[in-house]
C-alpha cells in the first residue's frame, strides 16, 4: 500500500496487517526513472534505489532496486552488442515490465564461481 503524506513523503507499507508490517518513508528525491543512466549511479554509488516510469499507474509502488540486479544489468549491457544494447536501454526505461524482463533476462546470464 502506498500512500501520500503531507510533506510530500510517499510512506509504503510492507506486509500491512501481519506481525512483520514494515512503514518505508521515501523522498521525492529519492526516487529515479528506470533508466541505464540511474543503475550505472547505483552501481557507481554502491547502494540501492527506488525507480518509477512515467508510465506507472498511480497506485503503484516505487520499485526497489538492489545494487546487486543494478550490477548485474550494467555488466549484461556492457556484454551485449550494438543492436541488443539499444533494445535493452529502452526497454529498461519504457516500463516497470519491461524492466522486469530485463533484470530477469540479466540474472539469467549470470554465472557465480
Amino acid at each position: 500500500m502506498k500512500n501520500i503524506l503531507p510533506n510530500g513523503d510517499i510512506e509504503v507499507v510492507i506486509d500491512e496487517g501481519t506481525q512483520e508490517e514494515q512503514r518505508i518513508r521515501i523522498k521525492p528525491s529519492e526516487l529515479m526513472k528506470g533508466s541505464l543512466e540511474a543503475l550505472q549511479t547505483l552501481v557507481n554509488e554502491d547502494r540501492y534505489g527506488y525507480f518509477v516510469w512515467d508510465s506507472d499507474e498511480p497506485e503503484f509502488e516505487p520499485l526497489l532496486i538492489d545494487m546487486g540486479t543494478a550490477r548485474i544489468m550494467v555488466l549484461v549491457y556492457e556484454a551485449i552488442n550494438e543492436k541488443n544494447k539499444e533494445t535493452f536501454v529502452r526497454q529498461i526505461a519504457d516500463n516497470r515490465g519491461y524492466f522486469g524482463r530485463m533484470a530477469d533476462f540479466a540474472w539469467s546470464k549470470a554465472t557465480f564461481r
